[in-house]
């Protein structure tokens, strides 16, 4: 059984403000570090509900607890990361020319992993980190928001600081 992975956009406002942060700090510091400190940060922060939602659902075998034999569940390899693209990201059909910052929510590739996620031909999906993503999209996008809007002022107050502004 194969499906199309759902592709989902979010709509964007309101980021004039914070494009023009952005452009006054790189004119003080280099662009990847002022993203390094500022966008990765936040969207650590803002991608901790996702986190919590996929570690939540992640699948758990309840009759087959951890044993010297099954030392790791799936729910165990749950991982979160923010970091700089790197150029495979950005050969993703869901990254573009205006990505400056990645989060990522992951767990062990598998065979077992990706049948739960994706289904095979005997086997429908179960998807919990696609749902985790939809549902907890609204969330780290406001909070996405709430820290970058709290963390830019505070750069450039620093970064005028050093310069002794």
């Amino acid at each position: 059984m194969t499906k199309d992975v759902e592709t989902q956009f979010f709509e964007l406002e309101g980021f004039a403000d914070l494009e023009w942060q952005m452009k006054e700090i790189i004119h003080h510091v280099r662009a990847d570090t002022a993203i390094r400190q500022n966008f990765v940060k936040a969207l650590r922060v803002a991608m901790q509900p996702v986190y919590e939602e996929v570690k939540r659902t992640a699948p758990y075998d309840n009759e087959n607890p951890r044993s010297q034999y099954r030392p790791v569940h799936m729910r165990d390899t749950v991982k979160l990361k923010a970091r700089l693209p790197t150029d495979k990201d950005m050969e993703s059909v869901y990254a573009n020319e205006n990505v400056v910052a990645v989060g990522l929510v992951t767990v062990k590739k598998s065979a077992v992993s990706l049948a739960m996620e994706f289904g095979t031909s005997r086997i429908a999906p179960r998807a919990f980190m696609r749902t985790a993503l939809k549902v907890k999209a609204p969330d780290a996008l406001r909070i996405l928001k709430s820290e970058l809007s709290r963390m830019l002022p505070e750069y450039m107050a620093k970064l005028n600081r050093r310069r002794g502004k």
